[in-house]
């Protein structure tokens, strides 16, 4: 497998859980494809979407799988649209962007695009995710 190797503490952020969720998982013979180097754990980011894509079920399986209470109060949540969502985690907003979490992270630390912190998640405001890609150029240079 080629491309970049992620730490625990990564693979974990890139999945979206806690540290110690993710080794809970792995103890569990649950987790996500991993490696071993020397006593750390790598991971493959490929790995972690076919795993964290094997998780994932329909909505319409996940309901049924409710109990009548369950549904009933999931009705009476809070529920935001994508258009209405204001704050972004690293993976949502290197989609929306259409780029990778690596450059996403590249233009935070180059000051280029502002991103806010809550305990240990990064989180991008949809407006400044905007401003960022209205500022790209056209088109790239030479083509």
């Amino acid at each position: 497998m080629t491309g970049p190797v992620l730490t625990s503490r990564r693979a974990a952020e890139y999945c979206g859980m806690a540290v110690q969720t993710l080794y809970n998982l792995i103890s569990q013979g649950q987790g996500p494809k991993h490696y071993k180097q020397g006593k750390r754990n790598a991971f493959y980011p490929a790995d972690l979407d076919d795993w964290i894509g094997s998780r994932l079920q329909p909505a319409t399986e996940a309901v049924s799988k409710c109990t009548p209470d369950q549904v009933v109060s999931s009705r009476y949540a809070s529920t935001v649209t994508d258009s209405e969502k204001r704050g972004y985690t690293v993976a949502e907003a290197s989609a929306y962007l259409g780029i990778s979490d690596w450059v996403l992270r590249a233009e935070m630390r180059n000051n280029r695009i502002a991103a806010k912190r809550r305990g240990s998640t990064i989180l991008f405001d949809r407006h400044e995710l905007d401003r960022y890609f209205d500022d790209l150029p056209e088109r790239m240079p030479g083509r």
